[in-house]
């Protein structure tokens, strides 16, 4: 833990949501999915990309100049919408370094992710997002927790 707190700031994590130009099929998705982790792989990113009746939410972790690069492809991008940070912070050490990318599609268990799930269904706006961002930041506190708890690794 010491050695994290001296290692200097050189990742940057975000969360943001979007909308995705149209709705997307089960074979657009593993498409999507393929492209993310490539894109994953060659700019170390780790994350998470949930997808739900057009609102495609992400957490994403980076090295500082690949993130600015990351998102300045997906404000480009014609297929999302109105793109929201709802967290943009500098860190030390990733909080999942041990996630590779994934899809997470409406198949969501659980109180937390059922309240994840209704906001991917009815928040609209940026607006809703913004002031919601804290329950889904939650949210993936809780699934990092989770991870954690099933390795018996305790807190990452």
């Amino acid at each position: 833990m010491e050695q994290a707190i001296n290692s200097p700031i050189s990742l940057r994590q975000v969360l943001c949501v979007s909308h995705s130009a149209g709705l997307l099929n089960p074979a657009e998705l593993r498409s999507l999915l393929r492209q993310v982790r490539r894109t994953a792989e060659d700019m170390e990113l780790t994350g998470r990309l949930m997808y739900q009746g057009g609102t495609v939410l992400q957490f994403i972790e980076a090295p500082i100049p690949a993130m600015r690069t990351v998102l300045e492809r997906l404000v480009a991008d014609r297929r999302h919408r109105h793109v929201t940070l709802l967290r943009d912070r500098y860190i030390r050490t990733r909080h999942f370094s041990d996630w590779s990318v994934a899809i997470s599609g409406s198949a969501l268990d659980g109180p937390l992710e059922s309240r994840l799930g209704q906001l991917l269904q009815r928040a609209t706006s940026c607006e809703e997002w913004l002031l919601e961002r804290e329950a889904v930041w939650d949210f993936f506190e809780g699934l990092r927790e989770n991870a954690c708890m099933e390795t018996g690794r305790g807190r990452v």
